[in-house]
């Protein structure tokens, strides 16, 4: 009797610790510049570590702008958590969409758009010695589109990444153009 009792007492005090927060999730599929609108955001309590934790936009924190001033940055699955990156103010045309040549093994092979990754140049095949280090040169950018091409050893991929700014710095095409691109996936 004694053990039972402390296993129900154990239980319960285990099921009112909840340790989970509030984020808003896309109640149904949305298209990319629709109007943001409170019926499509449902709150949804979630245990979130890590990026996903960073990145998802708590029911407690304010949207980038007033509702009405948002449209869906890209398409978002219903029943995705909504991150600040997926709406943008109407009418902002500060972002800037960059497509990267990138070989085939220098990047994940299931990559997929909506998924973040931080770009990386090395050394190009004609940098001999290879002096020159690798470099990230974008972080954290959201994948907008990947598609791939030719087959054996000249498969390639091009790979869309949303910057989230106005401009590119002339840093950032340079080591595109100069170097071997390698993706990193954010987990």
């Amino acid at each position: 009797m004694l053990v039972l009792a402390s296993t129900v007492l154990g239980s319960v005090a285990f099921a009112s610790q909840d340790d989970t927060v509030r984020y808003w999730s896309v109640r149904a599929d949305v298209t990319e510049a629709e109007p943001v609108t409170r019926d499509d955001l449902v709150a949804t309590s979630a245990r979130l570590t890590g990026d996903a934790a960073d990145r998802a936009l708590r029911v407690s924190d304010d949207l980038p702008d007033r509702i009405e001033r948002l449209v869906w940055r890209h398409d978002v699955p219903g029943g995705t958590l909504m991150s600040r990156d997926d709406v943008v103010r109407s009418g902002d045309s500060s972002v800037v969409e960059l497509p990267l040549p990138v070989g085939i093994g220098a990047l994940p092979r299931d990559l997929r758009r909506g998924q973040v990754v931080d770009v990386w140049v090395g050394p190009g095949s004609g940098d001999g010695g290879g002096t020159q280090e690798a470099r990230r040169i974008l972080s954290g950018v959201p994948v907008v589109s990947v598609s791939r091409s030719g087959a054996g050893g000249g498969a390639t991929s091009t790979v869309v990444v949303d910057t989230g700014t106005r401009e590119i710095a002339p840093s950032v095409l340079v080591g595109i153009g100069s170097g071997h691109v390698t993706l990193v996936r954010h987990a």
